[in-house]
C-alpha cells in the first residue's frame, strides 16, 4: 500500500459571519440565536476545544489531519476533520459503559471503513497527479481535493445527534490514522452487535475477496442482553410474508415435493443459509429482512396455531462482534489483540 501524508493541520475553520447591529432587535435576536448557532455550525466541539478536559495535544490529534469530510444532510453540507466524523460515528455505537480498548477497536474499524471507500476510488494515486492544484474535483470518484485537502463525500442525517464523551474522543484520538490492512489494502471492517456464539465465515457467503473474515467462537455472547429474540405471527400473516419473498435458486419442478417441512441449510455458525418449503427457496438474509428479525440464526415452530420465529443473536455475524469485543477488553485485551482476534491475519498499520 503506497503511502501518504496524514494528519497536517487543517488551517480552515468555520465562523459565524459578522454581521451589522442597527439596532436592539438585532442583537437581541442573535444574543437568543446564537446556542443554536454554535450547535449547528460546530457539531460537537465543545467552546472551540474537543471534550471537557482534553489536553491541546488530543485535540491536535482530532482536529488535524489532510482527510476532511464533507457530510450532506437536509440542512445543508459541513466540513469536519476526518477523526471528528469517526468520534461521531462511535458515539453513535458506544454507550457509556464500553471499555477502553473496546472502543479504541471499534475507532479503527470504522476509520479503516473510509479508508477502504478511498482506496476503492483510486483518490489518493490521482491525488498526487493533482496535489499542486486547489478545488479540484477527482472526475469518476465522490471525493474532491480543495487547498490541499481531500474531501470525502457523506450524506449522514445522523451526525451531531448524540453527545461525544471525553472517553470516545480519547479512543479516537489515541488510534488516530490506525488502520486495518490485509496485503496492503484496507479491510471490509464489518462489525455486528451480538453473534449466536460464533462469527459468520466470509466463504460460507460466498465472499472468498474477503478471506481475513473467518469464524471464530464468541463464547460469552449469551450473556448480551439482546443475545435472543422472538417473534410471533397469525399463520395467514406468516405465510403472506412468505410468498412476498423472491425465491433463491429456484428448484425444478421434479423436486418440489421433496420438502414437505421446512429444511434449512446453516454455515458452520448456525445461520441460515437458505431455507426451503415444498420447492421454495429463500435466502436466510431476505428471510430476516422480510419477518424483520435480529439476525439470520433463527428457528420457525407453531405455538397454539402461531407461527413462532426465535432468533439467537443480533446483526449480520459478519466480522467483529461488538459484545464479543467487550468481553475480550474486560479480560485486559489490547484494541490490536481484539481485531485480530476477529480478523485473520491482518496487520494494523498507522496510513502516513
Amino acid at each position: 500500500m503506497k503511502n501518504f501524508r496524514v494528519f497536517k493541520t487543517v488551517n480552515s475553520k468555520r465562523i459565524i459571519p459578522g454581521f451589522s447591529a442597527k439596532n436592539l432587535g438585532v442583537i437581541l435576536l442573535f444574543l437568543l440565536l446564537f446556542p443554536y448557532l454554535i450547535t449547528f455550525l460546530f457539531g460537537n466541539l465543545r467552546e472551540g476545544t474537543v471534550g471537557n478536559g482534553m489536553s491541546d495535544n488530543m485535540t491536535e490529534q482530532l482536529t488535524s489531519g489532510q482527510y476532511l469530510v464533507k457530510n450532506k444532510t437536509g440542512m445543508g453540507e459541513e466540513i469536519v476533520p476526518l477523526e471528528i466524523y469517526v468520534a461521531d460515528k462511535l458515539a453513535r455505537v458506544a454507550d457509556d459503559n464500553w471499555e477502553a480498548e473496546a472502543l479504541k477497536a471499534q475507532a479503527v474499524l470504522i476509520r479503516t471503513g473510509l479508508f477502504r471507500q478511498m482506496r476503492q476510488n483510486g483518490t489518493q494515486d490521482k491525488y498526487r497527479e493533482k496535489s499542486g492544484e486547489e478545488g479540484v474535483k477527482v472526475v469518476g470518484t465522490n471525493m474532491e481535493i480543495q487547498n490541499g485537502k481531500i474531501m470525502i463525500e457523506a450524506e449522514d442525517e445522523r451526525y451531531g445527534s448524540v453527545p461525544i464523551s471525553d472517553e470516545v474522543y480519547q479512543a479516537v484520538a489515541e488510534t488516530a490514522g490506525l488502520c486495518v490492512l490485509f496485503q496492503d489494502e484496507p479491510i471490509m471492517g464489518a462489525y455486528f452487535s451480538v453473534s449466536n456464539g460464533a462469527t459468520r465465515s466470509g466463504a460460507d457467503l460466498g465472499l472468498e475477496e474477503y478471506p481475513y473474515l473467518k469464524s471464530v467462537l464468541c463464547s460469552r455472547d449469551f450473556l448480551a442482553e439482546d443475545y435472543s429474540s422472538s417473534v410471533s405471527l397469525r399463520e395467514k400473516e406468516f405465510w403472506d410474508i412468505w410468498e412476498s419473498i423472491p425465491e433463491f435458486n429456484v428448484k425444478s419442478p421434479s423436486q418440489a415435493d421433496l420438502a414437505a417441512e421446512m429444511i434449512y441449510t446453516r454455515d458452520d455458525a448456525g445461520y441460515v443459509l437458505y431455507l426451503e418449503y415444498k420447492g421454495k427457496r429463500v435466502a436466510g438474509e431476505n428471510f430476516r429482512q422480510a419477518y424483520q428479525l435480529a439476525s439470520s440464526c433463527f428457528h420457525i415452530s407453531k405455538d397454539q396455531g402461531k407461527v413462532l420465529i426465535t432468533v439467537k443473536g443480533k446483526g449480520h455475524g459478519l466480522g467483529m462482534s461488538l459484545y464479543g469485543a467487550r468481553q475480550l477488553a474486560a479480560e485486559g485485551k489490547s484494541c490490536v489483540e481484539i481485531i485480530e482476534y476477529f480478523f485473520t491475519d491482518v496487520t494494523i498499520a498507522k496510513i502516513e
